[in-house]
């Protein structure tokens, strides 16, 4: 790593003095750039060829375990340790798409408000039909919106909807809601 950095830095700064700051020697450095590659990083380049052409014609989908079993039904032989070395040095990552979970109790006995506006949006009267919405986060009521119709359109004060906010949040603690 610190050859390869002096490498490509070498047009810029004294090769003498990179080598004794990064603490290489010269000699090292000058038999990196001569030597040939070794016989194992030429194998975890074809390796690493191979895992990311499984990796992507999975979709991103296959891990460690599904590429290994592939590559040995290529009749590569390859250990786990090694394909999961490749992967992390590709930064390679499987995506997993996460299952489908309902969370909707649609077959509750409990109640259900009328439908009272029945989708009707328009053409009611000022201060006729109100809207809220609370939504429950750690096990506590929190007012998350609390808008009313014709709000904008008659630019209401927002100092009573704080009034009301807190009679709400009195209410909630007191426990009557």
């Amino acid at each position: 790593m610190k050859y390869a950095w002096i490498e490509e830095h070498r047009d810029q700064f004294p090769v003498t003095r990179m080598c004794r700051q990064l603490g290489v020697s010269r000699t090292g450095y000058c038999q990196w750039r001569t030597r040939a590659p070794s016989d194992r990083s030429m194998a975890n380049a074809t390796l690493d060829a191979q895992v990311a052409a499984m990796h992507a014609s999975s979709k991103c989908s296959y891990g460690r375990p599904r590429i290994v079993r592939g590559l040995r039904e290529q009749g590569v032989a390859v250990s786990h340790e090694r394909v999961r070395n490749s992967l992390k040095r590709q930064h390679l990552r499987p995506v997993y798409k996460r299952p489908y979970r309902v969370t909707t109790d649609s077959a509750h006995r409990k109640p259900i408000a009328p439908n009272v506006l029945d989708r009707r949006f328009d053409g009611w009267e000022v201060n006729h039909a109100w809207v809220a919405d609370i939504t429950y986060s750690c096990g506590y009521n929190n007012l998350s919106n609390f808008n009313r119709q014709f709000k904008n359109k008659y630019n209401m004060n927002p100092k009573g909807y704080r009034q009301i906010y807190s009679k709400i949040i009195k209410a909630e603690t007191a426990g009557m809601i």
